[in-house]
């Protein structure tokens, strides 16, 4: 891979899914300013963002309040929240404590920075 490719913006971050286990999901920004979350490390469940959508999700993380953006969405939970991603043939929920949504909801924030680098 050429330095060129690498994303100008890259953070990882947690989840549990319905099983108990730790999910890593990633966010990154591309070279060419495209915003995209990933859920697991498959781009089966990656998802492009817009500079609004990013600031919509990161809005209902740390408030805890539901939000549908397409095929993610967002629903209170007892501890926490509950982020959804619904393909056609399949809905893969995950569960972020109150800590893992500050976390993310951080990142979300800081990657539509200008000066935010790896």
């Amino acid at each position: 891979m050429r330095t060129r490719d690498l994303p100008t913006y890259y953070r990882t971050w947690t989840a549990q899914d319905d099983d108990g286990g730790t999910s890593t999901g990633q966010l990154e920004r591309t070279p060419t300013g495209e915003l995209l979350l990933r859920l697991g490390c498959t781009r089966q469940y990656e998802f492009p963002l817009t500079a609004e959508d990013t600031a919509t999700l990161a809005t209902a993380l740390r408030a805890a309040t539901a939000v549908t953006l397409g095929p993610l969405s967002v629903a209170p939970a007892p501890q926490g929240v509950t982020l959804t991603a619904t393909l056609p043939a399949e809905t893969w929920p995950l569960h972020l404590s109150p800590e893992q949504c500050t976390a993310l909801a951080g990142h979300l924030n800081a990657i539509t920075s200008a000066d935010t680098q790896l």
